[in-house]
């Protein structure tokens, strides 16, 4: 049986929160520390925190592939987890606000990786199987995840649909393998809001109608 969106959202919430309480005891660990000891513990510790949830949530996006097609004798694979460098520059990035903003900015590093390890493996095995996916934002989600979210299922790389994805967005990547994907009925309200952006934009730019789209939301 297919997990839905709401679903996927919900489960890989669930893993972040597990990371972030242990990212929370890093935090503290480290607050032992002088300065200098405290960053270079937290940038060195950061990816052995990290890659459990990174591989909990690949996994389930790999068991949910297989679930979305039950016919299928197809095999998912789990995305490789990023490198240990990519996630020591990103805690670097976070280490250069101060104080309680920088464990927020932290975790939303860590929100992200846990999303994006669904997010990659799902991306893997939809070229894999040249089938295509769609972004799937939460109805509370900005102008840029919704724009992406309303073209449907017409991706089949990541080149600009992760674009949508931020730190804390909780956007999710639904596979479409038999073409039966189903919007989540807010899509309607959020194709709307997009065709009025565009016309008060008055071009095709994505930046200028994201601009006009925040406008309305503001209005």
């Amino acid at each position: 049986m297919a997990v839905s969106a709401q679903e996927r959202r919900y489960l890989l919430s669930q893993v972040f929160r597990l990371a972030e309480t242990e990212l929370n005891q890093l935090w503290q660990q480290a607050g032992r520390l002088a300065t200098v000891e405290f960053f270079q513990y937290i940038v060195d510790a950061y990816p052995v925190v990290v890659d459990p949830y990174v591989d909990m949530s690949a996994t389930l996006a790999a068991t949910w592939f297989e679930e979305s097609d039950p016919s299928s004798t197809y095999r998912a694979i789990a995305a490789p987890n990023p490198p240990v460098e990519k996630l020591q520059k990103n805690a670097a990035w976070a280490l250069q606000s101060f104080g309680d903003q920088g464990r927020t900015d932290l975790a939303g590093s860590l929100n992200r990786s846990v999303f994006d390890g669904a997010r990659e493996t799902t991306l893997v095995n939809v070229e894999r199987t040249d089938s295509k996916w769609a972004v799937d934002a939460r109805i509370t989600a900005c102008p840029w995840c919704r724009m992406m979210a309303t073209r449907g299922a017409v991706y089949k790389t990541s080149a600009n649909a992760l674009k949508a994805c931020h730190d804390n967005g909780h956007c999710v990547a639904i596979e479409d393998r038999v073409g039966d994907y189903s919007p989540p009925a807010h899509m309607e309200q959020w194709e709307g809001e997009y065709l009025k952006a565009r016309a008060e934009a008055g071009t095709g730019d994505p930046k200028q109608i994201q601009a006009a789209w925040r406008q309305l939301l503001n209005q």
